[in-house]
């Protein structure tokens, strides 16, 4: 069991000064998911029909067939869960009318940490932060990573 501390601030921290488990659990506790998109709606009943039916299926395989029936669905057949995502998307406005979508960067293994921070390269979760920043619907969001490039910054700004 870790060594609890207590530092200037009162916040209990482990011995190696990260934030104790229930701490974690009520940050997750806090954290608001986005609402379902309509492909997430549909693949979420669609995909217990397809591990029942093949038990032994991978879920990366499951999720490849998913995604290749939901393209091969006619418009008409999607319609329904376009309805049911917009009104899961208007509730959610209605519950949390001040969320904003904010990605976080994605923590890496230190090896592969290393190797890109020597080469100079960025990491390809910084290029979607990128992108994503460029996107209209989110540059009033406030996109949080600890390794913000120049570029990056310019972006936000």
């Amino acid at each position: 069991q870790p060594v609890t501390m207590t530092t200037d601030s009162d916040q209990p921290t482990s011995a190696d000064g990260s934030c104790c488990e229930q701490q974690q659990q009520q940050q997750q506790q806090q954290h608001i998911k986005r609402p379902m998109n309509p492909f997430m709606v549909w693949a979420q009943t669609r995909r217990k029909v397809i591990a029942a039916e093949n038990p032994k299926l991978h879920n990366s395989d499951i999720s490849r067939r998913l995604g290749e029936e939901w393209r091969t669905l006619p418009d008409k057949e999607k319609q329904p869960f376009r309805d049911e995502a917009s009104r899961l998307k208007s509730e959610h406005r209605a519950a949390h009318p001040d969320y904003k979508y904010q990605p976080k960067c994605k923590k890496r293994p230190a090896s592969t940490q290393q190797q890109s921070d020597s080469s100079g390269e960025d990491c390809g979760d910084h290029q979607n932060l990128q992108q994503l920043a460029k996107h209209p619907k989110l540059q009033d969001s406030e996109i949080n990573c600890k390794k913000l490039d120049q570029s990056t910054a310019e972006v936000q700004q």
